[in-house]
């Protein structure tokens, strides 16, 4: 198991050093967006500096915080159209799969994956992208 450190920025997490994760993902070309590399062979690499708000809708503890960071990650790249939106399942049975080997109870894990397949991959399609704002 690969650790990640990050620091708590109000109601968000910020990473501190990149993280690496094996992805269900196997993308035709190198994808790559700000703070995100996904590989053809899927390594999901996620850059230092990269910010997610944790596990939406479900308590962050230790055991999820690195399935969110990926998890976040992937839905992001599906929102911004770089892997098609269908592909929401997979980021899920990945999120599950790092639950598992984090020592995540298997209730704990159905539980979590009851809200996912609630959500439907809605959070991940390109629609859900969040409006950005300008100052002068």
């Amino acid at each position: 198991m690969t650790k990640i450190t990050y620091i708590k920025c109000g109601g968000s997490y910020q990473l501190m050093e990149a993280y690496t994760v094996q992805t269900l993902m196997r993308p035709e070309a190198i994808i790559k967006a700000k703070r995100l590399t996904l590989t053809q062979g899927g390594k999901l690499t996620i850059h230092e500096g990269y910010c997610w708000d944790g596990c939406s809708g479900i308590v962050d503890r230790k055991s999820n915080m690195r399935a969110g960071l990926g998890h976040d990650a992937l839905y992001e790249l599906m929102r911004k159209g770089l892997i098609p939106h269908h592909r929401w399942r997979e980021a899920d049975a990945g999120f599950a799969q790092i639950l598992d080997e984090d020592g995540a109870w298997n209730f704990t894990i159905k539980i979590d994956m009851a809200g996912l397949r609630i959500a439907n991959g809605k959070y991940a399609h390109p629609k859900q992208r969040k409006k950005r704002f300008m100052a002068p």
